[in-house]
């Protein structure tokens, strides 16, 4: 399902960021002031010595709600007091006004920017603009100044803002902050970033921070797993819903197709859309790209090699650019957690003499890892391989490179993120001879990683088996020397035996490759304790290891498992109804957890998987009549309109036949058809309408006879007389016929009483609830007899009695 990306939220929030520069002379103090987001403009003042400038950071909140019932045009107000600008008008001329997705709108004409006097500033984005900024959520605005002063009255500077939404003003004085000044050797300034980690071959941190401790915790690790190859990558990749118009590239460059973005409906930027690029919480992942597109710009999107490149040109040359990576689940499109931990590897390749810079937010960054290989690319020369810090944005950071001579740097990072929000990266280069790969398949992480826990899919079963998917990431290390063996638990309840190895099937889950047999798993056996009800399966390094291939990149393994459900009533503790799940079903908890889990947290994660109530079944009868104008509720026997194949999936359910709705037949005619529902007794489950075909007739009792009168006659010391029973109707119906075993007789004068038995066609006496026989098109008549003893008759005299007879038509 592929969504529009339109994000809503109850309160949109819109920043403005202003930034200005002033460059004086101090002794190497650094001051400042910050408050928190209000309503009203937020100001920050950071005074800095080494840089010779003075900072000033206004963001301003407003809420997309109050703007939708007063839209107007947005006013923000500064006025610098205990410090006189030099050039205020040089100030506006250098103001930057930036979307938060980096699309930058300096020179929009919906924007007025005016300096009514010394040191007062005005900006005014007019409402049409600032609808537009409030679809993209947030945005920030950068006022900045450059210029060098040569005495201390800075330290007194303070900065007053309001807006013409609210009347309040906003004051804040420059204040001291301790802060090591940034050092001019480029070298240097790598070393002294907060969050630089190096490593060695092996993982192993030579020197900055400490990596953030990942054993055992979900972690969204953004590569590119599947098939490689370009046909199957480029049917991962989606532009703004639908499919991108590839073009491929002549020549033997490496990159074999790209296409141009064009801008979402309605946006300024394009949505592109890769699939496959990870797991979280043992759901697929899909990156998405939010990709600026603007006047005069062409906006490239590369597939190259097994990964991908964002490239922007102005006028046919590279040009800076800067785009957000939304992380969402595949199968809902909806962002992950907020709190997700994300490992992205890059990799930045210039192919001769040229240099470049790479960029990223670094508000949500817990390590950027540098490993060997980027040493090796010239970081120890002067000239080339620089990474700075940003002292402008405090919010980003730029890695400067230069190659060598000879050209063909590679060089290789990774970004570990604590937060999904702030994902954003970008580059300026100035020629065709650079590049920022993403999520491609080759590419390493630079440090061990541990075993994620471990995920659980539940199916729905159809008949009765309980069967679930777990799902475990196998990571693929820097080194050999990094994998180990990691161990599988899980509970779960509702089988009727115990699992054992043969109920596995084990496989990659993107490629579907076989494990099963694998030849490292030789003897491996399903452990049990009957104690904890735990299962324990382990895979030896040999396997962690031996699946992994150079293009592989991690191992989705699937480990499916299937064994027969309980068949008696206790299974019912399990049972959902429809108060409780959308489908009615039986709900069997599953528990699982790994080896590096048990260690690092001792948490477990908790599924189910689920067998669905299935309806009875059942096969219509053929050949049931009922009759003209009679009534559906007056039929009790409703089981006769099916075969004796009426079933339910549970042994110990009894199954009812139910008349779907009440009907009146009051059309005569054959195979007419009624419908008919079969229902669960013990769950409630009723069945779709089965349609069974009846013969709607008159009554066929009107075709049945029975002799009116029956005469005695003795013979020797028996009296005995014949009777006939006779369907002479055009009905293929059947009619059971019953009556009483004996039946009184009595004189006409004394009332003496006597009793004759009732004898059936083949002279064997009637048994009392006992059918006489069973008329039919087949059997359209019957002859039974009655009989006593002379001895019985007592006196001389007519003797008369009744005999009755029960019909029944099925």
């Amino acid at each position: 399902m592929i969504k529009q990306f339109r994000h809503k939220r109850k309160g949109s929030t819109l920043f403005f960021l202003f930034v200005m520069i002033l460059f004086i002379n101090l002794n190497g103090k650094t001051f400042y002031a910050e408050q928190k987001e209000i309503p009203n403009p937020e100001v920050s003042l950071a005074l800095v010595e080494e840089n010779k400038s003075v900072t000033i950071d206004v963001k301003q909140a407003l809420d997309s709600e109050k703007l939708k019932k007063d839209s107007k045009d947005l006013v923000i107000s500064m006025n610098i007091e205990e410090y006189k600008v030099s050039d205020s008008q040089k100030l506006l001329d250098t103001l930057k006004v930036k979307g938060k997705n980096g699309t930058d709108y300096s020179t929009d004409e919906r924007i007025e920017k005016k300096a009514p006097k010394a040191n007062q500033f005005m900006l005014k984005i007019s409402k049409e603009l600032v609808e537009e900024l409030i679809k993209e959520e947030s945005t920030s605005v950068s006022l900045s100044l450059k210029e060098e002063v040569t005495d201390k009255t800075a330290e007194n500077l303070t900065a007053n803002l309001t807006n013409n939404f609210n009347s309040e003003t906003v004051s804040k004085k420059v204040e001291l902050r301790a802060e090591p000044p940034i050092p001019e050797n480029m070298t240097d300034r790598l070393r002294a970033y907060k969050n630089l980690t190096t490593v060695d071959p092996n993982g192993t941190v030579i020197s900055g921070k400490p990596l953030l401790d990942m054993k055992g915790k979900d972690l969204a690790f953004l590569k590119y797993r599947g098939r490689t190859g370009s046909e199957y990558i480029r049917n991962t990749i989606t532009v703004n819903g639908g499919k991108p118009n590839w073009v491929r590239q002549p020549g033997n460059s490496a990159i074999v197709y790209q296409f141009n973005v064009p801008a979402f409906a309605g946006t300024n930027h394009g949505l592109v859309e890769m699939k496959n690029v990870g797991v979280y919480k043992g759901r697929e992942l899909t990156a998405q790209l939010v990709i600026p597109v603007r006047a005069g710009m062409t906006t490239i999107f590369r597939e190259k090699g097994n990964g991908v490149e964002v490239a922007g040109f102005q006028t046919g040359v590279h040009t800076s650019l800067e785009f957000k990576i939304n992380i969402l689940y595949s199968d809902t499109k909806e962002p992950i957690e907020k709190d997700a931990i994300v490992v992205i590897p890059f990799r930045y390749s210039l192919y001769w003499s040229s240099g470049a810079t790479v960029f990223a937010n670094q508000r949500d960054i817990a390590n950027l890892v540098l490993g060997e290989k980027f040493w090796a690319n010239g970081w120890t020369n002067p000239d080339y391989g620089f990474y700075t810090i940003d002292p402008l944005d405090p919010d980003g950071f730029s890695m400067d490179f230069a190659s060598n001579p000879g050209g063909g740097n590679d060089y290789r990072y990774n970004i570990i993120y604590t937060g999904t929000e702030n994902i954003y990266v970008g580059k300026r280069i100035p020629s065709f001879a650079t590049s920022l790969d993403l999520f491609a398949s080759y590419e390493k992480l630079l440090i061990e990683r541990g075993f994620v826990p471990t995920s659980i899919q539940g199916t729905k079963q159809k008949t009765m088996k309980v069967a679930a998917t777990l799902l475990q990431i196998l990571p693929e290390q820097p080194t050999p020397a990094m994998y180990k063996e990691v161990s599988i638990y899980f509970k779960v309840e509702g089988l009727a035996r115990q699992l054992t190895r043969a109920d596995l099937k084990l496989k990659n889950n993107d490629s579907g490759l076989d494990y099963t047999n694998h030849p490292s798993l030789v003897g491996q056996e399903l452990e049990y304790d009957a104690v904890t009800k735990t299962y324990k399966l382990t895979f030896p390094r040999e396997f962690t290891q031996g699946v992994i291939t150079t293009t592989s990149g991690d191992i989705n393994l699937a480990i499916e498992f299937e064994g027969p459900a309980i068949s008696d009533s206790s299974i019912m503790s399990y049972f959902k109804g429809e108060d409780v799940s959308p489908t009615p079903s039986f709900q069997f908890p599953i528990e699982t957890w790994n080896s590096d889990t048990l260690i690092s947290s001792n948490v477990s994660v908790h599924g189910v998987t689920e067998i669905e109530m299935q309806a009875p079944t059942g096969t219509p009868a053929v050949g049931q009549t009922v009759a003209y104008q009679s009534t559906s509720d007056a039929i009790k026997d409703t089981a006769r309109f099916f075969k004796d194949d009426v079933k339910s999936m549970l042994d110990f359910d009894e199954v009812e036949v139910l008349f779907a709705e009440n009907y009146t037949f009051d059309t005569l005619g054959f195979q007419l058809p009624f419908n008919f529902l079969l229902k669960s007794k013990v769950t409630g489950v009723v069945s779709q309408p089965i349609q069974v075909k009846i013969d709607v007739i008159e009554n066929p009792m009107a075709f049945v006879t029975v002799t009116d009168e029956i005469k005695l006659n003795k013979t020797n010391q028996l009296v005995a007389g014949e009777g006939k029973i006779a369907y002479t109707g055009p009905y293929n119906v059947k009619i059971d016929v019953e009556t009483e075993p004996t039946v009184e007789l009595k004189s006409l004068k004394d009332q003496a009483s006597t009793n004759l038995n009732i004898f059936k066609k083949d002279d064997t006496l009637l048994k009392a609830g006992e059918l006489l026989t069973t008329l039919s098109q087949s059997n359209t008549e019957y002859m039974f007899k009655l009989k006593a003893n002379a001895k019985d008759f007592t006196k001389v005299d007519i003797y008369e009695g009744i005999l009755n007879f029960n019909f029944t038509v099925k």
